[in-house]
């Protein structure tokens, strides 16, 4: 692997009080956790997350600053929709 490779490892799955999700930059690991919301829709968050990831980076964002917006995205559309199943 290239000194200047970075990897998204996704977290909501995982058996975990929190959603983590964790970016490794160069051998660095940085946490993004929120809150884990129950009772909602996931499907497409994936997507949603890694769009959202792209959409930042275009903005000329950082890396690390893409991944929180995009992280942060996610969580607040997931949130408005808690208590319910309502899709995207």
């Amino acid at each position: 692997l290239s000194q200047h490779c970075a990897v998204v490892l996704k977290g909501g799955h995982a058996d975990e009080e929190r959603a983590n999700d964790y970016l490794v930059v160069s051998g660095e690991l940085q946490t993004f956790s929120f809150p884990r919301l129950e009772n909602v829709s996931k499907h497409g968050t994936g997507c949603m997350f890694s769009s959202s990831i792209a959409a930042h980076l275009a903005l000329k964002d950082t890396l690390q600053e893409s991944v929180f917006a995009a992280k942060t995205f996610v969580f607040k559309r997931l949130q408005s929709q808690e208590g319910g199943l309502a899709s995207f």
